[in-house]
């Protein structure tokens, strides 16, 4: 992307990537909000959809309201920050692409859709995935010229990206989503230990079933928790106030960080989490191993 900016506007431009690869738009937001680095962007690529099918249980409402938070965030810092939002390949609901277009059109953001990018390439899924979603070479060559057709389609039309503090949510909820934080203090531990850098963070590591660590939260709405997702990670049971609300599946076929939202409403009040190395793990995992970094609060 940078060669093609320099090469039709003669323009130097630098690239950083924030979210994690695969990750969420609850991801993309917690590391938006607590990058140490962060500046004031002239353009920003929102990139999200396919990962939350699966860890939002379709549930587009909260990820219109995570979508919403993170695009006011931005424009907070600087109003006329250019936005794109991508729509990716693999995106399988209708719900979650409406709700793309829905957010970006609401704050006058332009999209780019790769799912028709594709189709009108005229060439097979085999061709342009590596395994019938990700991108190979050449899809990402297409994503790249759908998306600099998009910005200079935005210069040529001589596009003024702002944004007013006063204009109201579209989605009522999604001022849960101003404010984040990442909270390593634990309240109690059981075996558990100290062990492991990745990803720029220490983590707490275990592989023995029933070793847990709890923490305990204060007037806080939204909940979730910093894992590393890796070949030899294993599943954790999730307890609020001593009830199981969720079990997370640790494993993926590389190292990334994992930040998963347990509730996005657990009410006011002090609460107690419990997070427990589970007796089960998938097949594909080498080993059992949980590595947590901390929780997430608003």
């Amino acid at each position: 992307m940078a060669k093609r900016i320099k090469e039709e506007y003669g323009a130097d431009s630098t690239f950083k990537v924030i979210a994690t690869p695969g990750g969420t738009a609850f991801g993309g937001w917690i590391d938006y909000l607590t990058d140490s680095s962060a500046q004031e962007y002239e353009l920003v690529f929102l990139c999200f959809g396919a990962s939350d099918e699966k860890e939002l249980k379709f549930n587009q409402t909260i990820f219109g309201n995570i979508l919403e938070g993170l695009i006011r965030n931005i424009k907070k810092t600087k109003a006329n920050t250019e936005i794109i939002t991508i729509i990716e390949n693999s995106i399988k609901s209708e719900a979650y692409i409406n709700t793309l277009k829905k957010v970006s059109d609401y704050y006058d953001i332009t999209y780019v859709d790769t799912i028709k990018a594709f189709i009108n390439s005229r060439q097979g899924i085999d061709v342009l995935t590596e395994d019938g979603v990700n991108p190979s070479e050449k899809g990402y060559s297409i994503y790249i010229d759908a998306v600099f057709d998009l910005i200079k389609s935005n210069i040529d039309n001589k596009r003024e990206p702002g944004f007013d503090e006063r204009k109201p949510l579209l989605f009522e909820e999604s001022n849960r989503f101003y404010t984040a934080k990442i909270t390593t203090e634990f309240l109690t531990i059981g075996g558990f230990y100290n062990s492991v850098v990745a990803c720029d963070k220490i983590f707490m590591k275990s592989n023995r079933s029933n070793d847990y660590i709890t923490y305990e939260v204060k007037d806080s709405q939204v909940l979730g928790v910093t894992l590393l997702g890796g070949p030899d990670c294993g599943i954790v049971d999730i307890y609020l106030n001593d009830k199981l609300i969720q079990t997370y599946d640790c494993y993926a076929p590389y190292e990334a960080l994992r930040h998963v939202l347990i509730s996005d409403n657990i009410g006011v009040g002090t609460h107690k989490i419990r997070i427990e190395v589970s007796s089960i793990k998938n097949a594909k995992a080498s080993d059992s191993n949980v590595y947590i970094h901390g929780l997430i609060t608003n």
